[in-house]
């Protein structure tokens, strides 16, 4: 049987013979295609070319992923932040489409607004900047103009790491030190990225406005 209509198949399953959610679903899917695709041959990459790709994608697509609306408010004389999941599965799907992120980045980010809307529950908001949403949320950063306004001067430093694993980090023209670092990780030869900046975080910290 061919990878896709083994897939094809596999979708039919997990929709008619299962009760797995909209995220189960789809984090079984990409295990899938993984598995049948492991063994087809792949464009070969490398650190630095996915680095330097999803730079260029990142810039193209940034304002539409900053525009993305994956928090919505509460109905009622009283409305608060929650996590629009919905709206979260299509901003997922959004990333996954670009083929630079691992199967690790993806599930991370999802655990994470997870854990933004327990947060939101524990600690209801109504104004300022939502919490666990004060950077971008792909890159956890504030302000990358240095390094976006010209993708093409960036400097970009490779270390192999044990396990298929490797860092590159990305230093803007006017910046003394790396502003944005990835970990990647091979998977037969094509390299993606399982983190930026560091993982995302496990726990939010609380401070009541006064």
């Amino acid at each position: 049987m061919k990878p896709r209509l083994k897939i094809i198949f596999v979708v039919f399953y997990l929709i008619f013979f299962t009760n797995a959610n909209v995220f189960a679903i789809e984090s079984q899917l990409i295990a899938v295609k993984t598995l049948f695709y492991q063994n087809d041959s792949p464009v070969i990459t490398t650190p630095l070319q996915t680095a330097r790709k999803f730079l260029c994608w990142y810039k193209e697509n940034k304002e539409h992923l900053i525009k993305a609306p994956v928090m919505k408010k509460t109905k009622g004389a009283s409305s608060f932040y929650r996590v629009d999941f919905i709206a979260a599965e299509k901003y997922i799907r959004q990333l996954k489409k670009s083929n630079l992120f691992s199967l690790i980045f993806l599930s991370a980010l999802r655990n994470y607004l997870n854990l933004c809307d327990s947060n939101f529950k524990e600690h209801p908001q109504s104004d300022f900047i939502a919490k666990g949403f004060e950077t971008n949320l792909v890159t956890q950063m504030m302000d990358d103009m240095d390094i976006m306004e010209d993708v093409n001067s960036v400097q970009l430093l490779y270390k192999q790491l044990p396990s298929h694993r490797a860092a590159v980090s990305v230093k803007g023209k006017f910046s003394p030190e790396p502003q944005m670092i990835f970990i990647l990780t091979s998977y037969s030869g094509v390299w993606k990225i399982d983190s930026i900046n560091g993982d995302f975080p496990k726990v939010l910290s609380f401070s009541p406005i006064k």
